[in-house]
């Protein structure tokens, strides 16, 4: 589901140096991903299926599927500097979470793809906000803007098979204006679970605090004492 769950405040966390594909090969199971500019943990669930982005393989359990509402997000942007290949720089891209859920355990993520369309827009976004707002800013198209001055025209055609500008033309406001950054229903979904790498680990009881609980459960309840003489 594509919603607003998170407002814009506070500091921002230090991102993680960009990582580089290096050879194609496929990533760990546990990657970085960004929650409103802050640095998450995500722990794929292993599966058959790989899901690429260019030299990028991710293995988990990946699902062909519609948006579901009680699922978060997971939303590819593009152009972005999180993740970047030297080889392959049309395909460099951020990893942006739509919520960190209480229980870090694996869920179905609904994916989207976040494009941006405008030349001008250099924005490294890194929170679902963000997203939502440069969507709601237009532009118009330059006059002999050509389909590759698109900052995301390798997305646009590999993942939206949209090949040229006329594509476009069913993302127009009625005023004719294209929305700075799409964000389209990649119709995937995948098995994750998130994690907060800066928070404290749970409080562990001590042993002797463990036993003595159990013992407490234990023990017999008292009789009551009886009052007054017995016959």
């Amino acid at each position: 589901m594509l919603c607003i769950t998170v407002a814009l405040a506070g500091t921002v966390a230090a991102a993680p140096a960009p990582r580089d594909s290096g050879s194609g090969k496929k990533l760990p199971t546990t990657q970085p991903v960004y929650l409103e500019g802050r640095v998450m943990e995500f722990t794929f669930v292993p599966g058959k299926r790989v899901f690429p982005i260019g030299p990028w393989k991710i293995p988990a359990k990946l699902e062909r599927d519609k948006p579901r509402d009680p699922r978060p997000n997971l939303y590819i942007f593009a152009p972005g500097t999180q993740y970047t290949a030297e080889f392959a720089p049309q395909y460099n891209h951020n990893e942006i979470i739509s919520a960190l859920p209480v229980k870090a355990e694996p869920r179905d993520w609904d994916i989207y793809w976040a494009i941006v369309l405008d030349p001008a827009f250099k924005d490294d976004i890194q929170g679902e906000q963000q997203l939502v707002l440069a969507t709601q800013q237009g532009f118009e198209i330059p006059e002999g803007l050509a389909f590759e001055d698109i900052p995301g025209a390798t997305f646009l055609r590999e993942f939206l098979k949209i090949q040229g500008l006329e594509g476009l033309d069913k993302y127009r406001r009625p005023d004719g204006a294209l929305p700075r950054v799409i964000i389209v229903p990649a119709h995937l979904s995948i098995r994750a679970a998130a994690s907060d790498p800066s928070a404290p680990p749970p409080a562990k009881r001590s042993l002797a605090t463990a036993l003595s609980s159990i013992l407490r459960r234990q023990k017999p309840a008292e009789k009551p004492a009886q009052s007054g003489k017995q016959p």
